[in-house]
């Protein structure tokens, strides 16, 4: 059998509790996120990003369950560890970002939302349009005849040229 079983079953049951969160099953997708949990929280280093999806995933169903404070906590302990593990620029930490800012919209916190939501933004296009503008080059002289001003197009490819 596999070495690391504890790691590759928490991801099994990391899975099936994304599964049942979107068939509407929370209370089964709790079970599932806990076995996982339980399989790798102090079996792998503190900064593992498995421990960061699942803990996530786990966030996502207390956001949905309106136990907002829960979900922050979690939602934060989560950031944490991917910002430990991937570095605070990691386009990961991006979408956990956008995540806490949804989280921070539905509690009336505008501030916060807003403050987290431009830090990724800020992720994003360092990160995801350095990435496509390098790799798709001839993609982005097409921009002007389909619709995006020249002004949009120059504002991405600044961003490819720090």
């Amino acid at each position: 059998m596999y070495r690391d079983t504890p790691k590759y079953l928490s991801d099994l049951y990391n899975d099936l509790g994304v599964l049942h969160l979107y068939t509407g099953n929370t209370g089964q997708a709790k079970k599932d996120f806990a076995k996982a949990l339980a399989l790798i929280e102090n079996k792998v280093p503190d900064n593992d990003p498995r421990l960061a999806v699942t803990l996530n995933n786990l966030s996502n169903l207390y956001f949905i369950d309106r136990r907002w404070s829960l979900a922050e906590s979690v939602m934060k302990r989560s950031l944490h560890i991917l910002e430990q593990s991937r570095g605070s620029e990691h386009p990961e930490v991006c979408v956990l970002l956008v995540n806490l800012g949804v989280l921070y919209y539905g509690q009336g916190k505008l501030d916060s939302a807003e403050t987290v939501q431009r830090r990724a933004l800020s992720i994003r296009r360092r990160s995801y349009i350095v990435v496509f503008y390098r790799c798709f080059p001839k993609f982005w002289a097409h921009f002007g005849p389909i619709g995006w001003s020249t002004e949009m197009v120059s504002s991405h490819r600044s961003f490819a040229d720090f």
